[in-house]
């Protein structure tokens, strides 16, 4: 669970990588040059499972989304098969990279005021 954070002034606000249904809920993301980076890595075969694993964003401010309507998160998808070649173990190989979207549903149009931040 992510909540209530004051996540500003950097390169990449908050990133996550292969995180499954974590809570992202009432924070601030102010100036930073990218305010999120997602990235997944899965077997082709999980492909029809991905929308149950994303994240659940809720009630963010995001400076550069003034809009009630739901705020794209852009990620990046990296589908992998496995491919057996003796004696070795089982190894991965990627087949694709893809673009990935989640969504915080409900941005918040003005940011928080979050005790001991500025």
């Amino acid at each position: 669970i992510i909540h209530r954070n004051d996540i500003r002034d950097n390169n990449v606000g908050l990133s996550i990588y292969n995180f499954i249904a974590s809570e992202i809920s009432e924070n601030n993301f102010i100036n930073n040059h990218k305010h999120t980076s997602v990235e997944r890595d899965g077997l082709l075969s999980s492909a029809p499972f991905m929308v149950l694993l994303r994240q659940k964003w809720s009630n963010n401010y995001f400076d550069d989304w003034l809009k009630k309507t739901p705020k794209p998160i852009l990620g990046l998808w990296s589908i992998s098969i496995y491919f057996w070649l003796p004696p070795g173990p089982p190894s991965p190989l990627r087949i694709a990279v893809l673009p990935y979207f989640e969504f915080d549903r409900s941005p918040t149009l003005k940011p928080y005021d979050i005790p001991g931040m500025r």
